[in-house]
Order: C-alpha cells, then sequence, then structure tokens
C-alpha cells in the first residue's frame, strides 16, 4: 500500500493498551513501522483501561506500551475509557453504557481533529491533520501523550435544536481544559485541577468558522516555554448535522490521572512480583518490566512538571 501511494502522510495507529493483543502486538507493530519508516510520523490512538480494572495484569500492560510509544511514535492520542464512560452517562443518561456507545463517543471526537479541513489543507496539502500537526503538537520530546475534546456534547437527534455561538462554545471549551475534563457540565468542581497546556491544535467546524473571533482560545493557560503554543483551524462544513460545532486536540495535563493510577498499581505490584512469572516465560525480565515502569514514573513528573515551571 505504501509503495503505490502518491504521497505518504504517515502511520496511525489505534490500539488498546490493557490486553495483551492491543499492548503486545501493537507495540510490535509500532517498532516495525518505525524500523521500515523512519522518517515518516507515526502517531497512535491508545486506548486506556478502566482504573478499576479490566485485566488484571493492565497496569504492566500499560507501562510496557507506553515505553514503546515513547520510543517510536511522534505523537499519542489517550482516549481513557474513564472519561468515556462519564461522556456516555451524562450525555445518554445510561448507567451502564455499552461498548458501542463508547465507540460512538470516541469517534465523535477524534472526528473534529481528524477529518481533512480547508485551513489545514492549504498550509501542509491533503492529509489527516492529527499526522500533519504532530510536529507542533508534541514539538518537545518528553510530552508526547495529547487528548481530544469536542463541543456540543448533545444527545442524538437533538442537532437541529442545537446553535450554540462561537464565543459560548469556545468559553466552555476554556473550561474543559483548564480543569482537565472532558464532560461539559454547568459548573466545575472545587476539586478540579488546574490543567497546563503545552500545546494545543483546535478546529473550527460549520457556519461563521473562518471569521470567528478567537479571544476566549487566546486565554488557554500555556506553559510558559511554550511556541506557537495554541494553533486554530477553521471549515465551513457541518460535521454531525451541527450548525457550529468545535474540537481540540491538546498536549496537556489532563493524561495525570491516568498516569498515576497506572503507575502506584504497577509499582506495588512490582514490589510484590505479581504476575511476573506470566512475563518471565516468554523472556520478559524483571528488569525490562521495572524499565518500562520508569519510562512511565518519567513521563508522569514531566507532566507534574509543568505546574512547578509556569
Amino acid at each position: 500500500e505504501v509503495e503505490t501511494c502518491d504521497h505518504l502522510g504517515g502511520f496511525l495507529a489505534l490500539h488498546s493498551v490493557a490486553g495483551g493483543t492491543g499492548s503486545g502486538l501493537g507495540s510490535f507493530v509500532l517498532s516495525a513501522v518505525r524500523d521500515a519508516f523512519p522518517s515518516a510520523v507515526l502517531s497512535s490512538l491508545s486506548v486506556w483501561p478502566f482504573r478499576t480494572g479490566e485485566v488484571s495484569v493492565q497496569c504492566y500492560n500499560a507501562a510496557l506500551t507506553l515505553s514503546s510509544i515513547y520510543e517510536h511514535t511522534d505523537l499519542s492520542v489517550m482516549c481513557e475509557n474513564e472519561g468515556y464512560l462519564e461522556l456516555c452517562r451524562v450525555l445518554l443518561g445510561q448507567e451502564r453504557p455499552s461498548l458501542d456507545s463508547l465507540n460512538s463517543a470516541m469517534s465523535g471526537n477524534l472526528v473534529r481533529v481528524m477529518m481533512p479541513c480547508g485551513s489545514v489543507h492549504k498550509l501542509y496539502g491533503p492529509g489527516c491533520p492529527l499526522l500533519q500537526l504532530a510536529g507542533h503538537l508534541a514539538a518537545h520530546p518528553l510530552y508526547r501523550l495529547t487528548t481530544v475534546r469536542a463541543l456540543p456534547q448533545i444527545r442524538k437527534g437533538a442537532e437541529a435544536f442545537t446553535s450554540d455561538a462561537w464565543t459560548a462554545l469556545q468559553r466552555r471549551m476554556l473550561q474543559l481544559c483548564e480543569h482537565g475534563t472532558m464532560v461539559d457540565r454547568p459548573s466545575a468542581s472545587p476539586e478540579a485541577m488546574h490543567c497546563r497546556t503545552v500545546s494545543a491544535s483546535t478546529f473550527l467546524w460549520g457556519d461563521g468558522a473562518t471569521d470567528a473571533s478567537l479571544e476566549p482560545l487566546r486565554r488557554m493557560p500555556l506553559w510558559q516555554h511554550s511556541v506557537d503554543g495554541m494553533q486554530v483551524h477553521a471549515d465551513g462544513h457541518h460535521v454531525g448535522g451541527l450548525e457550529r460545532s468545535l474540537g481540540i486536540v491538546s498536549n496537556c495535563q489532563a493524561v495525570l490521572p491516568a498516569l498515576c493510577s497506572t503507575t502506584s498499581r504497577a509499582t506495588s505490584m512490582l514490589r510484590a512480583s505479581a504476575y511476573l512469572h506470566q512475563y518471565e516465560r516468554y523472556g520478559l525480565s524483571r528488569d525490562e518490566m521495572s524499565e518500562a515502569i520508569l519510562v512511565m514514573l518519567q513521563a508522569q513528573h514531566d507532566y507534574e512538571q509543568l505546574s512547578a515551571s509556569g
């Protein structure tokens, strides 16, 4: 496929990090693609497990996968099951959303940062914006994990009755980014974190997108060392039947809760030598597992330091 295409925009891998196939085979594919195409853009959509636990060794698998992501990819989008579960509960009113509901919520967010966009096309030509903007979103090698959000968040069937002004959408998106949350609520909780952003790309879709005022987005809490931290792109096409909508992919501290939870469990299990025999039988040593967990601890530390450095 690559040899027959006229232009290689890059590679986008979709995999989970909890189970053996997504983490093991997914990491192998990332390594193989990087070896075969060392100069091509390689990004991943990595689905992170529920923090309550899906697989007994999911924290080990997540550590090994994250180590591979940092070694081989230019950018990774973290799709946390926990966040999308909450999003489905709020949007759909379902106490136990189905797998289809979670997948629909994820795709609804991702399409707004992956669909070909007019202003991106003018700058970079045809292709997937997520790949084309990887150099902007993950310019610093220590920060490669991104989060995707989209507004408005409405129930299916209510699109025709929704008409949000650009200023209102941007203000609400600013609040989501400031507090590191995914769900659009009337007010943030007092305990919500103050989220620092390394870089972000925002996409405005729909009527008046190219002429919209960007004043609210300019108040995004950016890392003081960011260069061109916020990019905004616009396209007049409607997405999902909505008159106006926006999506944002941001490299920010919103990934910390998932990293903290996973590293805490992984280090505790490693101390107790829990389940290590399942990896040693296939040639993965305790030292190699320890190194993978250290990579995840370092990523957690790096994102935590964004607050300290301003």
